[in-house]
């Protein structure tokens, strides 16, 4: 089963949860209005960030910048381990000022990062997380400052690590054909672009090419546009162009097309949307 509303607003200026269960529905792709720390202690067969779909080995970090589309699987009825830091960026940029450019790797919604960790960095961080815990959901001087010093070590960990691009050998099977038809789309997301379309283009039976995208992406190809075109209109309204603007940028047929898909994937009108970013970038 797929959520309704794949875009996530999260209010706190940083939150950190550990979770141990067993999963039995899965969060289809989506985008957050901030940066996620993931740390997988689960093996995770298809994993989508942004444009491209592979597999993620436990003890891997993942760096999801916000506004980034993604999509973690996992196997249903099985236990899956992570801890998910969610860092408001803008509220730590106000805070470090100049020092800012330290927290660039998690800023670029075309740059998500995966960072295989070594044992010992992993069990390093495993510790600092879980000191973490017990105290995040207080915002006194004292914990605000356990947080940075936490974001500080994790900085320290991908400088040292490097933030890499995902290796060709994470990319097994028929995720090489999903990740050419999710360059097809990107390529066309401007314009927006059909099930038929593709199947043309690679010379297949669109209900293949349906079927295959839904095995390793885990939600339709039509659903996934629309997420992608919504995303970057969000990004173009937070930079400040009109509703207008935007409508037009992204090529949709008449603003009525363009209220009903934004207020359906992300719960808010366009307008609304704007207005909340600019006030909130005034706070």
């Amino acid at each position: 089963m797929e959520r309704n509303t794949p875009y996530f607003a999260v209010n706190e200026p940083y939150e950190l949860v550990y979770r141990d269960n067993v999963v039995t529905n899965t969060v289809s792709a989506h985008t957050h209005n901030v940066a996620e720390i993931y740390l997988t202690m689960t093996d995770l067969p298809d994993v989508l960030l942004n444009d491209m779909v592979f597999q993620v080995p436990r003890g891997t970090l993942i760096i999801i910048p916000p506004f980034c589309v993604h999509q973690l699987f996992h196997l249903e009825n099985q236990e899956y381990k992570r801890y998910i830091l969610n860092v408001d960026v803008c509220w730590v940029e106000s805070v470090l000022l100049e020092n800012a450019m330290d927290i660039e790797y998690m800023k670029n919604a075309d740059s998500p990062g995966v960072i295989p960790l070594a044992p010992n960095q992993l069990l390093e961080l495993m510790i600092r997380l879980n000191q973490f815990l017990p105290i995040q959901g207080e915002h006194d001087m004292k914990t605000i400052a356990a947080f940075f010093e936490l974001l500080s070590y994790l900085t320290e960990l991908v400088q040292e690590v490097g933030q890499k691009n995902v290796e060709p050998a994470l990319v097994v099977g028929s995720q090489k054909k999903v990740n050419e038809v999710i360059a097809y789309i990107q390529e066309n997301i401007m314009e927006g672009v059909t099930v038929e379309e593709i199947a043309n283009h690679f010379y297949l039976n669109k209900d293949y090419v349906s079927r295959l995208f839904a095995k390793h992406v885990h939600t339709t190809i039509g659903r996934y546009v629309a997420i992608q075109r919504i995303t970057i209109a969000q990004r173009l309204l937070r930079s400040g162009k009109t509703v207008q603007e935007v409508q037009e940028m992204m090529k949709y047929s008449s603003y009525a097309h363009f209220f009903k898909t934004f207020r359906k994937l992300t719960g808010i009108s366009p307008s609304q949307y704007r207005n909340q970013y600019m006030i909130n970038s005034k706070e």
